[in-house]
């Protein structure tokens, strides 16, 4: 059931409940059907325009491998327990080995284990695997936001550790085209921001993760 409350006075809005069997099959189309009845819900309670019509692209046709890719995406989000995320997603593509968001994010979360403490493996051996998983994902689709931002990431903090040496331009143009690609991926604003700071631009530091906090509020890394 998806409900929509003011919550300034708790008034009822808009109520639709879905009983639909879930199986792999439809599992995209009932996520759509659900997410244009809350657009025209939007549109009638509160009287606002939205153009165009929610699309979600079918990730996959493994339940499974569905599945745990959300709940280490979750994890992923909240910054925790990203030794198990990283597993979760390692079981995903062995269920689905053509999962490209599986692919990025496991890509994403190298770096981000390294810098929350979650593994006790070397920061090198992390670059080389996010570097190989951003590249399963954007041989699958050269334009996954997701990878172009990890990719990004890796170089960046592999060069400001003295591991490796890459050069800065291409990761802020890698990061641009990502949040290009997907407005709403904090992560990606989030790393550009480092990025620009570290180049010591630091006004257009600031307006990112300004836009990044805009877009979540409760995302710790942008605050």
């Amino acid at each position: 059931t998806a409900q929509l409350i003011d919550a300034s006075n708790d008034r009822h809005l808009w109520s639709q409940t879905f009983n639909r069997p879930l199986t792999a099959e439809n599992v995209f189309a009932i996520q759509d059907e659900i997410a244009t009845a809350i657009v025209a819900a939007l549109v009638d309670s509160l009287g606002i325009r939205i153009d165009g019509h929610p699309r979600l692209a079918q990730a996959t046709d493994n339940l499974g491998a569905y599945d745990l890719y959300l709940r280490a995406r979750a994890l992923f989000q909240a910054r925790r327990d990203l030794d198990v995320a990283d597993d979760l997603l390692r079981r995903a593509l062995e269920q689905d080995p053509e999962f490209v968001k599986a692919w990025e994010l496991r890509a994403a979360m190298q770096m981000v284990m390294v810098g929350y403490g979650y593994t006790t493996r070397p920061p090198a051996e992390h670059d080389r695997l996010g570097l190989a998983y951003a590249e399963q994902a954007l041989a699958r689709d050269p334009d996954s936001a997701m990878a172009l931002a990890a990719r990004a990431n890796i170089r960046f903090l592999s060069t400001f550790a003295g591991r490796d040496r890459h050069e800065i331009a291409p990761s802020v143009r890698d990061l641009e085209r990502s949040i290009s690609i997907d407005p709403h991926d904090t992560s990606a604003r989030n790393w550009l921001g480092m990025i620009l700071s570290a180049a010591g631009r630091m006004d257009e530091a600031l307006a990112t993760f300004s836009g990044c906090v805009d877009i979540d509020p409760l995302f710790a890394p942008c605050v």
